[in-house]
């Protein structure tokens, strides 16, 4: 006699697809930015803030609704891009190290550089902002603890967060707000990664100048 059973899935997966796979603050930038591409984006402006412990990553892309982002974006390891658009020149421009690409896991970037997130998203003709809260420590205390028993806070709001340095979505666009970041962004830092991302906006090479 027997009976069919599935696996568990314990909360200590949000690591191995994520601050695992994602290796450094680097690569888990230049994978949030080349998923704004992948969403349309034309734009993307970062803002730091050491004093805050944030960073915020703002784009004009396509935008999400609350069913994409329940459906999609919470769809652990679920690829739009995977399944159905083939590779394009972004996914053959790596930086040192693993990248999460057409994976499915490039979000769980936003772990790697922070301990908890606040992403808001306005789909083309929405009215309302789509606003979700994550708390990535939630799935470090126990991992006994199953991975999809783990909430997290979906809701609308009013408008985009104030973003300091750089406009915000009109129409539809995405913000990324990750607070109590892990690593220390210096002057140093800012100027490699600046570096890197001039691989992924001209990755021939072919100017001599990216915008700040």
């Amino acid at each position: 006699m027997t009976a069919q059973e599935s696996f568990r899935i314990s909360s200590h997966l949000k690591d191995i697809i994520g601050r695992d796979l994602v290796t450094n603050e680097f690569i888990a930038i230049f994978e949030l930015v080349k998923n704004s591409f992948d969403a349309g984006a034309t734009r993307v402006d970062i803002e730091f803030d050491p004093d805050q412990r944030t960073i915020t990553l703002v784009d004009d892309g396509r935008g999400m609704t609350a069913a994409d982002v329940r459906d999609k974006w919470l769809f652990v390891a679920y690829s739009e891009k995977a399944l159905a658009t083939p590779d394009n020149y972004r996914d053959k421009i790596k930086p040192a190290g693993q990248f999460a690409g057409s994976k499915g896991i490039g979000r769980f970037a936003c772990d790697t550089l922070g301990e908890r997130l606040a992403l808001y998203s306005k789909a083309e003709g929405s009215k309302r902002v789509v606003k979700l809260d994550v708390d990535w420590r939630l799935f470090e205390q126990d991992s006994t603890d199953e991975f999809q028993t783990i909430t997290v806070d979906l809701g609308t709001v009013g408008e985009f967060p104030k973003v300091y340095n750089a406009p915000s979505p009109t129409d539809h666009g995405t913000v990324l707000v990750i607070k109590d970041t892990r690593q220390n962004w210096d002057a140093e830092a800012i100027h490699r990664l600046r570096r890197d991302l001039a691989k992924l906006i001209d990755p021939f090479g072919t100017t001599s100048h990216v915008s700040n």
